[in-house]
């Protein structure tokens, strides 16, 4: 089967994402192809899409779940599609990178690579591009102005900067520490590349979640939530002159009382869930007849 491998890039604006992926890209003869993928195709940060920046992200992480499957079901597919969405190097190689081009400051946001990447059971790295908050402002100031992000942003996303640390989450194991001044393509070839062919050779193991059958508690917790959602239902529909604290207090009575029978039985399943919703609720309307 193809070899694939998801590689999220780390750091401040201006460290040197984007010209260690062009290095790379510059690179003849690489033992993988790469599909090179720029989150700023997909997220703009004007004012006016500021509000809109999760649906943003969760499209971004669509399109390179559907590269991905594209890839798997058809290679031929998935070339034209990543040159429809993103940066296609063909090297004429099985293997396939995706570089994915972000800030990721949060670890939230590299966790759900990496939850891709297991869930298609293919290699996940990153690699953290170490440098000094001066340093990207400095390189940040020389940006052409449409691409220039504003100083206050990146002064505040180097405050909320999470850097990788595989003691707080072993997921990051597989983490190569860049140093800014490092970027060239003899570093790149000697010491970027073997990180990148190792990682192919360890894919994930797909999620395998244990199939559980529900316990006698579970069902009871569940006719538990079921008897207090009927309880909010009918006090939200009471009228303003009804003492609703007080009519709670005899709902919940009879829940208890309801629970506690259901915990007292040797057998319980979803048939007797089924049943016991149909007293409790037989058991309020009678309640609220007599308040009527």
């Amino acid at each position: 089967m193809d070899e694939m491998c998801i590689i999220a890039l780390i750091g401040l604006p201006g460290v040197g994402k984007t010209s260690f992926s062009k290095l790379l890209l510059e690179i003849d003869s690489l033992p993988f192809n790469i599909c090179y993928f720029c989150y700023d195709d997909f997220i703009k940060t004007t004012e006016e899409n500021l509000a809109h920046y999760k649906e943003q992200r969760e499209r971004a992480l669509n399109s390179i779940v559907s590269l991905i499957e594209a890839w798997k079901n058809s290679e031929l597919l998935g070339k034209s599609l990543m040159e429809l969405y993103s940066f296609y190097k063909d090297n004429k190689q099985k293997r396939l990178l995706f570089l994915c081009d972000d800030n990721h400051y949060y670890g939230s946001m590299r966790y759900r690579l990496y939850q891709i990447a297991r869930k298609f059971g293919i290699s996940y790295g990153q690699i953290f591009f170490n440098s000094t908050v001066e340093l990207c402002l400095e390189r940040n100031a020389l940006r052409d102005e449409i691409q220039r992000i504003p100083k206050e942003v990146v002064i505040k996303m180097h405050e909320k900067l999470e850097i990788p640390n595989v003691k707080n989450n072993a997921w990051e194991l597989n983490t190569f520490k860049l140093v800014t001044e490092d970027i060239n393509k003899e570093y790149v070839s000697l010491n970027l590349i073997p990180f990148i062919i190792q990682l192919f050779a360890n894919p994930l193991k797909p999620l395998e979640l244990p199939v559980k059958c529900p316990t006698k508690q579970s069902q009871v917790h569940e006719l538990d939530l079921l008897m207090r959602k009927h309880i909010g239902d009918v006090i939200n529909s009471v009228g303003p002159n009804v003492n609703k604290k007080e009519m709670a207090l005899v709902f919940n009575d009879i829940r208890k009382g309801i629970l506690n029978e259901c915990k007292a039985m040797e057998h319980f399943d979803d048939k007797k869930i089924s049943r016991f919703v149909k007293i409790f609720q037989s058991k309020v309307e009678t309640v609220m007849l007599d308040k009527a």
